[in-house]
């Protein structure tokens, strides 16, 4: 556009002078009065868009501004642009994140199944060694109450031992009767070698506990403490559920009281009182202990 303004100029500025500016020549037309303005018009505006074009070559003026502008608009892009940036990488860290949350939680699910399984397991098992343990009890019952008979039968004037083999009873509760017997009519030699009998060729009965501690209560009616004590204590240690375990640690703290030895004695008396309270031995060795202060 400003060299077709350019062009007209160059073409109207010699017209003019031959027909309107020089000498002898006739007065400008209207119209070409309109021409003249016009060129004058065109030659500021020339001027002007000089000034401008000067101004754009310089960054100035609106152009620079303007220029200002759009860096300031690519500036602003160029920041949005790393914001978008930084917030694809918050995503993809939140999703990794998200992403080893489900990993752990699948984990942890995979634990609680684990352990309910376990305690399933467990729970069944309790179930079983609970019933073993109520069959165990019943069986230990009829046992005690079978020795009950057996020593009963054994204590009565009127059981000999062809009535107790009579009776139905085993070779090894035969001879467990008899020994018993003889430790109850205080023949503490017969009674020693019977029970003795009994241990050698019995040591897994049942039987096997009291007959230790009725072996102990011989030696003991003998005076032969010091047997005596192995015994009890074979029993007190070895079989401390047995219906026999207090009372063969109190008869041991009379044999250790028979031979001096206060001190053990008066060791066993205590555990007597604290692991069997409340039943006959607890309040034997408390009296014991009580005499011995």
């Amino acid at each position: 556009m400003l060299k077709r303004r350019l062009a007209l100029l160059t073409v109207f500025l010699p017209l003019l002078a031959l027909y309107g500016c020089g000498p002898g020549f006739p007065i400008m037309t209207q119209e070409q009065a309109k021409y003249v303005e016009n060129v004058d018009r065109l030659t500021k505006e020339n001027e002007d868009l000089k000034k401008r074009v000067a101004n754009l070559e310089a960054g100035g003026g609106e152009m620079g501004d303007l220029k200002k502008e759009i860096d300031g608009v690519k500036a602003s892009l160029a920041d949005t642009n790393n914001s978008i940036d930084n917030i694809r990488q918050d995503i993809s860290f939140v999703r990794g994140s998200v992403g080893e949350i489900e990993h752990n939680r699948d984990q942890t699910k995979n634990s609680l199944n684990s352990i309910n399984d376990r305690l399933n397991t467990l729970t069944a098992s309790s179930r079983d060694v609970s019933a073993r343990l109520d069959a165990m009890k019943a069986s230990i019952d009829a046992d005690d109450k079978r020795i009950s008979q057996l020593e009963g039968a054994a204590a009565s004037p009127a059981k000999t031992q062809t009535d107790s083999a009579g009776s139905g009873l085993t070779d090894a509760e035969s001879l467990y009767a008899k020994g018993y017997k003889e430790v109850q009519a205080k023949d503490y030699k017969d009674a020693a070698e019977t029970l003795k009998g009994f241990l050698q060729s019995y040591p897994k009965h049942k039987l096997a506990v009291n007959a230790k501690y009725w072996l102990g209560e011989t030696y003991y009616g003998m005076g032969d403490f010091e047997r005596a004590i192995v015994e009890f204590d074979d029993v007190a240690k070895n079989y401390p559920k047995s219906e026999k375990a207090a009372a063969s640690m109190l008869k041991e703290g009379y044999s250790f009281e028979k031979l001096g030895s206060k001190k053990e004695a008066r060791v066993l008396f205590k555990e007597v009182v604290e692991k069997f309270h409340g039943t006959t031995e607890a309040k034997l060795a408390k009296k014991r202990l009580e005499k011995m202060k």
